[in-house]
């Protein structure tokens, strides 16, 4: 599940609020995403529910960065 937030720097948002208790990486964007950027990564995250395939953390955020970057 990915869920994009804007962060006042001192409150909790209420999308944080919303997720079940576990553990979580958060990662700041240098920049909004696209259209299609978050097209991108809901194909990514449907494709991982249906095959359950997967990359380790290090290279998803490894490729992410790479893909924003463009």
């Amino acid at each position: 599940m990915v869920k994009v937030l804007n962060w006042n720097g001192k409150d909790v948002p209420a999308e944080l609020k919303d997720l079940p208790a576990g553990q979580y990486a958060i990662e700041a964007l240098d920049h909004e995403l696209t259209p299609e950027e978050q097209q991108g990564l809901i194909d990514a995250i449907e494709e991982f529910e249906r095959t359950g395939e997967s990359v380790d953390g290090e290279t998803f955020f490894k490729q992410l960065r790479s893909q924003l970057r463009r």
